[in-house]
């Protein structure tokens, strides 16, 4: 049985009879990981999210509501020529095409900024940071300004708690209950990487070592300390959060190739499922292997069911068509490039990725500072213009502030909040500036004292 549920996003209606088998599955879980453009397999991208809030003084740091975001993000678009992707569509997968930049809303009202993708990691970049400056002089001109960093440091999920503005959205908060889970779609923020996976053979070694490091780099680029404005005793509260909305849906952690990752997907819970006319939340667990086998309310799931499920599920690495790394907390300019300066140094060279695996060996358990060292040695060996000058400058100075020095950016912040007994909007301003002025990066304070 087919047919589109009125006001639910024109989603079709999951079937009466069942209809998967499991090599049906195995099948789409294989198409998936190289679906997508050919050219993805050799290129780059990046993504990162921001929090949009108020600068005036009298309300520095409040978010705006989600119409002013989605107001903001279309103004933006159409200034920069990206494709704009409302929260709806971000929910269940459904992106405009993956080579194109975009600029994407969340649930939460978070903007996030997708470069599009590029032959070189200095090209994604500077399309990046194009369509960014769009958005923040967008943001500048409405008296708003954009935080990036994992997680809101001020705003509780009480105050951003804007009703849902569609069935797909009601149907999520009601399903994915729990402050955990909330949290996560509202007040957490994070930047993805995308490395292409090369042939099937290559992806299958550099997806592997992206799964086996993705936690460990995790760690640290942590830039989240805070939360309602005060300290919460973690360096990354968007990770915990994480971690606590996966242990209450006990969601499989990560999958490193198709089977394992079709196994992740049978054993995940399913948060509802789509009637003839109207969306039923799922009150208990159910995992997507009992839903295709026993069915519930009557319904069994069809092959675009799976397909949303498996978009939706949270991995720190995944193969589509590229390799999409769940990097970080979000970070600002100019150690947003960081990240991708790292993973595509590392998963695009043979000989850092073996020099990893015999450092593990030796010492038994990998660290941030081997993979740091891997990559810089793989960057001597690119040629010149595969990574923008000023992309290695924030490399090379986010390793001397904290890598090398077994700290993380949510140091800085917890140094600033100490000393100024807070840490606001203007704080936050500040920081941002003795970043850029480390790595030799204008910021637009210095522009206007030159002008």
């Amino acid at each position: 049985m087919r047919g589109t549920v009125g006001g639910c996003d024109d989603l079709p209606v999951s079937s009466r009879f069942r209809i998967l088998d499991l090599d049906q599955l195995r099948l789409e879980v294989e198409r998936a990981a190289f679906a997508g453009s050919p050219v993805l397999r050799d290129s780059f991208g990046l993504e990162a999210e921001a929090f949009v809030v108020r600068s005036d003084a009298r309300a520095a740091g409040a978010r705006v509501s989600l119409e002013e975001a989605l107001a903001l993000a279309q103004s933006a678009a159409a200034r920069a020529d990206a494709a704009l992707e409302l929260p709806e569509d971000v929910d269940f997968g459904r992106t405009a095409a993956l080579d194109a930049p975009a600029l994407r809303v969340r649930a939460g009202g978070q903007i996030a900024v997708f470069s599009g993708a590029f032959g070189r990691p200095a090209d994604t970049y500077a399309e990046f940071s194009r369509v960014r400056g769009v958005l923040e002089s967008s943001a500048s001109a409405l008296g708003y300004g954009l935080v990036s960093m994992g997680f809101d440091p001020w705003n509780s999920l009480a105050s951003v708690a804007h009703p849902p503005r569609s069935v797909t959205e009601s149907c999520l908060d009601v399903a994915r209950a729990g402050d955990a889970a909330r949290e996560c779609r509202r007040l957490a923020a994070g930047l993805r990487v995308f490395v292409g996976g090369g042939a099937a053979i290559a992806a299958a070694a550099r997806l592997q070592c992206a799964a086996r490091l993705a936690p460990l780099l995790d760690a640290s680029f942590a830039f989240s300390p805070l939360r309602c404005g005060s300290s919460c005793g973690s360096p990354s509260t968007r990770s915990d959060s994480r971690r606590r909305a996966r242990a209450a849906s006990e969601s499989c952690a990560s999958a490193l190739e198709a089977a394992p990752l079709l196994e992740c997907a049978l054993e995940t819970h399913v948060p509802f499922v789509r009637g003839p006319e109207r969306w039923y939340p799922v009150a208990h667990e159910l995992s997507f292997r009992t839903w295709m086998e026993r069915g519930h309310l009557g319904l069994f799931p069809d092959l675009d069911d799976f397909r949303s499920h498996l978009a939706a599920l949270e991995l720190p690495a995944r193969l589509r068509g590229w390799i999409e790394i769940d990097a970080c907390d979000a970070l600002p300019p100019p150690f947003d490039s960081v990240p991708l300066t790292l993973w595509s140094a590392v998963l695009e060279d043979a000989e850092a990725r073996a020099t990893l695996e015999q450092q593990e060996q030796a010492t038994g358990a990998l660290t941030a500072r081997h993979v740091f060292g891997a990559a810089a040695g793989a960057l001597l060996r690119r040629t010149s213009g595969w990574i923008a000058p000023e992309m290695l400058a924030a490399y090379v100075e986010f390793g001397r502030r904290f890598v090398f020095r077994a700290r993380t950016p949510s140091d800085d912040v917890l140094a600033l909040f100490a000393a100024r007994r807070g840490f606001e909007w203007v704080q936050y301003r500040e920081l941002l500036d003795a970043w850029s002025s480390a790595c030799g990066v204008s910021t637009a304070r210095d522009d206007q004292r030159a002008a």
